[in-house]
């Protein structure tokens, strides 16, 4: 509308007047449609800032190249390089980074990431820190861990110390592991190589400890950051820990719901300055609901209010899942459980709807909780309610974002409720996701396996018919 305004009065205006849309104008409007997934509508918006007698800029294609890439659309990024090149624009290094990000931690195919330096190399690009993050990325994917080492070698011969960044991403693939020792060996070769280690090293390094739930390693690396904060003295505080250490610190008493030990963390949190956020009252929450103690968890969420911090769709999704595991009292109705985690559901629904967009709106995570409860308790889960949950889901999780989980979720609500024509419904887009390859095998084959279980395929007459067949 702003665009259509100002092409307006530009015309009012005529060639003397100042309100023309420039190539800036058009960069705009083409990073609003691709940070709304819009991408049909941003290639519609560079096509006009053509016809307009513009001509876009590295800018404009690098921020369609990162769109896709996003996407996992990695061929069309190659299409606008190729397009790009057409007009006479050069690619750059965030172009061939980006490009590179694709090749590497989309599809994991390391042979085109690699074509894609050497094409660099060619074009008289120098690839930077980012450039070869990327790689190291792709590598550690592939579980090729010398590959992914060795390309700080490769760094050191054409001239570009490995930095920080570079070994946290070696770190982190041991962390992903579980692998606490592999993460130290990382620690212990930036010191042999002179490389300071920063709050985000020490933090991954505390991670892998995390996983593995051991507090006391998690404790020590925390005892080792501020020691070396310490000793560095003149007011840096590249080592300091800061609220995301503390949040992952929490996450190890989390984990193991030891909710006491997470206060503790907190504590220390505030204690050296920091703020806690809306991850360290999630995380706080999820101890009590480890903890078999809901109204811990009901109690933080009344803490986080009083705190200005606002709750998202991850502290509600914890909440939920505490909520269905509230113990019961002698004498009361299992009910009260069920009526309990609707009441949360129905909070989310409402903070959502009052403003509070996509942070507060339930996630694919949300409904396969809340079908999990109420399949426990049917006399909750009457037919209004279900069909609203199904309404709510199709509305407010795109496609694309729908699990195998949910599926599977609803296929078993459905058939517990007889509504076979729903559940062949739903059945079908699973299956056409599967077609399309946004579902993999393994994840269409539970909830085909569910389908089946729940009489979605049943036999007559030696003929396989689906529920569409039952419902008529």
């Amino acid at each position: 509308q702003v665009l259509a305004r100002l092409v307006a009065e530009g015309e009012r205006a005529g060639e003397g007047g100042n309100l023309k849309p420039n190539a800036i104008t058009y960069n705009s409007l083409l990073t609003a449609y691709t940070n709304a997934g819009d991408m049909a509508g941003a290639q519609q918006v560079l096509k006009r800032m053509v016809q307009a007698g513009l001509s876009p800029d590295t800018y404009t294609f690098n921020t369609l190249i990162a769109a896709f890439v996003a996407r996992r659309e990695v061929r069309a990024a190659e299409k606008m390089v190729a397009y790009m090149q057409e007009h006479g624009v050069l690619a750059d290094v965030v172009t061939y980074s980006q490009l590179l990000q694709g090749y590497a931690t989309k599809e994991g195919d390391m042979g085109k990431a690699e074509e894609v330096l050497e094409r660099m190399a060619r074009d008289g690009v120098a690839p930077n820190s980012y450039t070869y993050n990327y790689l190291i990325e792709g590598y550690v994917k592939a579980g090729e861990m010398d590959w992914a080492e060795d390309v700080l070698e490769r760094m050191r011969t054409v001239g570009l110390a490995p930095t920080s960044m570079n070994y946290c991403v070696l770190m982190d693939a041991y962390t992903r592991r579980r692998d606490a020792r592999g993460a130290e060996k990382i620690l212990d070769r930036m010191k042999k190589e002179g490389v300071q280690a920063n709050v985000q090293v020490f933090t991954t390094l505390m991670n892998a400890y995390a996983k593995r739930g051991d507090v006391e390693g998690a404790e020590g690396v925390l005892a080792r950051m501020l020691a070396v904060a310490e000793e560095e003295g003149g007011g840096s505080k590249d080592c300091e820990p800061n609220v995301h250490t503390y949040s992952t610190l929490m996450n190890v008493y989390a984990r193991a719901g030891l909710a006491a030990g997470a206060e503790g963390v907190l504590t220390r949190m505030t204690a050296a300055g920091w703020a806690p956020n809306v991850i360290t009252f999630t995380t706080l929450m999820t101890a009590y609901s480890r903890a078999g103690d809901p109204e811990g968890a009901e109690l933080v969420l009344k803490r986080m209010e009083a705190a200005g911090v606002s709750p998202n769709v991850l502290t509600y999704n914890t909440l939920l899942s505490a909520t269905s595991r509230m113990g019961l009292r002698e004498g009361e109705v299992e009910e009260r459980r069920a009526k309990r985690v609707l009441q949360v559901y129905d909070t989310m629904r409402r903070s959502a709807g009052k403003g509070g967009g996509l942070e507060k709106a339930p996630d694919e995570a949300t409904y396969t909780v809340l079908l999990t409860c109420l399949l426990r308790f049917p006399k909750r889960l009457t037919k209004e309610v279900y069909k609203l949950i199904l309404e709510d889901w199709r509305r407010l999780v795109p496609t694309r974002n729908r699990s195998d989980r949910n599926y599977q979720s609803f296929i078993t609500v459905l058939a517990a409720m007889g509504d076979w024509e729903e559940m062949a419904t739903v059945f079908r887009e699973a299956q056409a996701r599967f077609q399309k390859g946004q579902l993999s095998p393994r994840e269409y084959s539970k909830v085909e396996a569910t389908f089946r279980e729940k009489g979605g395929y049943y036999v007559r007459d030696g003929e396989e018919k689906d529920a569409d067949s039952r419902s008529a």
